[in-house]
């Protein structure tokens, strides 16, 4: 490496195992992505192929053990490529090690070190890099209000789609101020939590709504579920927004940050 070749961005953090599962997870969606860092942490927004959805990822600087954003860029920000099927493939044939850093070097070249303190090794991995390509905003398209919300054990929601999609293409959501449905596509199966029950749903309509006990419904496909159901591993809670196309869910990557998933 030329000595010219300077760290411009590097974290670390113990939380190997959340980040390892986030990057499958983004991997599954979306594969290259663009990584957007600044001082406050790390960006991905990325659509796949077909437009049919858009993915926004958070990972704040603070949450990090360690993160230092060294780059002296007029913007404040930089944009790298990069395949991150790479991280998941390093981090899953290492599993025992205690400490991940991650650096981004000048030259945009990005270097992943695993450290593990009983073996008193260190194993760096150089990533692949790809072109960083153009970011399509979706922003100004998205819904600012949704006319319903519910948040409720990701345990649970992942347990209902797991039996729905095994045999539907379609998942339909339905939600009022009381009861959330969860059903196949022709609702033949369905899934009924009510918010007064142990699961304690926290369902959220917008004060203007004249019609609480009335459902709306989202008719989403159900391939991404069997995908996201691995969160449930790191985010207790997933949180989805309904009655304003598209339809945004939403899920913590730990304590590192959060992930939304926006479904056309």
């Amino acid at each position: 490496m030329s000595q010219n070749n300077i760290i411009i961005m590097e974290f670390s953090t113990t939380q190997i195992s959340a980040f390892r599962i986030a990057c499958e997870v983004i991997d599954n969606l979306v594969h290259d992505v663009n990584l957007e860092v600044s001082a406050d942490g790390i960006k991905i927004r990325e659509t796949d192929p077909n437009s049919k959805l858009f993915l926004s990822v958070w990972f704040a600087g603070g949450n990090f053990d360690l993160y230092n954003y060294l780059c002296d860029c007029p913007t404040g920000k930089f944009d790298v490529g990069i395949d991150i099927g790479n991280i998941v493939s390093s981090l899953t044939q290492r599993l025992k090690y205690d400490v991940l850093r991650f650096k981004v070097y000048s030259d945009f070249s990005i270097r992943l070190e695993l450290e593990s303190y009983k073996r008193d090794e260190v194993k760096t991995v150089k990533l692949k890099k790809v072109e960083a390509l153009p970011f399509t905003d979706y922003s100004d398209i998205l819904p600012v209000v949704y006319s319903h919300s519910v948040t409720l054990s990701t345990e649970l929601f992942s347990k209902y789609c797991k039996d729905i999609i095994r045999t539907s293409q379609g998942l339909l959501l339905k939600l009022n101020k009381n009861k959330l449905v969860i059903s196949k596509e022709d609702e033949s199966l369905e899934y009924s939590i009510n918010g007064k029950t142990k699961h304690n749903l926290q369902i959220i309509l917008q004060p203007d709504n004249k019609t609480p006990n009335d459902f709306v419904s989202s008719m989403l496909p159900s391939k991404y579920f069997s995908i996201l159901s691995k969160l449930s591993n790191i985010s207790e809670l997933v949180s989805i927004m309904i009655g304003g196309n598209p339809t945004l869910i939403k899920y913590n990557l730990g304590s590192l940050g959060e992930l939304k998933l926006v479904l056309f």
